[in-house]
C-alpha cells in the first residue's frame, strides 16, 4: 500500500506522541538527577558550615623586628669591612709590586 506525501505526513504525526513520551521520560530523568545533585550539595554544604573555634593569635614581638634590623646592619657593616680589607690588600699588592720593580731596576 502506497502512501501519498500528505498521507505519509499524517501517518508520521500520528506517532509523534510516542517520541514525545520517550523524550519526556528522558527529561524527567535529568530533572530527578539534578534534584538529587542539589540535595547532595546542600547536605555537603551543611557539613562545611561546621567550624571550630579560632586559635589564639600570638602577639607581635617588637624586639624581634629590631633584632632583625640589627642583624641586617651587622651584615652591611661586615660587607663594608670586607670591601675595605680587599682594597687594602690590592693597595699592598701594588706597593709590593712597585718595590720589586724599583729593586729590579737598581740591581
Amino acid at each position: 500500500m502506497s502512501v501519498s506525501a500528505v498521507g505519509n505526513q499524517i501517518y508520521i504525526n500520528q506517532n509523534m506522541h510516542i517520541n514525545a513520551n520517550e523524550i519526556g521520560n528522558i527529561q524527567n530523568r535529568f530533572d530527578l538527577q539534578s534534584a538529587a545533585n542539589i540535595t547532595a550539595l546542600q547536605e555537603k554544604e551543611k557539613g562545611i558550615e561546621e567550624t571550630r573555634a579560632t586559635e589564639e593569635t600570638k602577639e607581635l614581638n617588637p624586639d624581634r623586628d629590631s633584632h632583625k634590623n640589627q642583624q641586617q646592619q651587622e651584615k652591611e657593616k661586615s660587607k663594608e669591612e670586607l670591601e675595605e680589607e680587599e682594597i687594602k690588600r690590592k693597595i699592598q699588592y701594588f706597593i709590593d709590586f712597585r718595590k720589586s720593580l724599583i729593586l729590579d731596576i737598581k740591581a
